[in-house]
């Protein structure tokens, strides 16, 4: 199945050339032993496959299984889909119920959630450039 995936997400660049990846339910491409994992054999092929890892990697961090919400839990190269502002934090509901300090910090990072060992957002204009 591995070697499907990254058959897959490489054909999709030399055939067509893709310039990123949007992973729907991406926990699945780290699971192991039916429980996500951040170093997973699958997400280091993908880090280190030679035409994969210059990529855009977005990981939409949760599936249905066991301990599936992996939100901030991605690696480098993978950045994540952030789905706690629209969920949690309606813009129009924040200032009325005094969440202004968490509505605000979805914008500007998410450092509460990503920061861990100096994870820092990417700019806009340090993305991957195209090949």
């Amino acid at each position: 199945m591995q070697r499907l995936v990254l058959d897959s997400l490489r054909h999709f660049v030399q055939a067509m050339g893709v310039y990123g990846f949007r992973f729907d339910l991406a926990t699945v491409l780290g699971r192991e032993a039916g429980l996500f994992n951040p170093d997973a054999v699958l997400t280091g092929k993908i880090y280190s496959d030679p035409l994969l890892r210059h990529r855009v990697l977005v990981a939409e961090p949760w599936d249905m299984g066991p301990g599936g919400y992996a939100l901030g839990q991605f690696g480098k190269p993978f950045r994540e889909h952030n789905d706690t502002l629209p969920r949690r934090h309606p813009p129009v509901l924040a200032r009325r119920h005094g969440k202004i300090g968490p509505l605000a910090a979805k914008p500007s990072g998410s450092a509460e959630i990503f920061s861990h060992a100096g994870r820092k957002p990417t700019p806009r204009g340090q993305l991957p450039r195209r090949p």
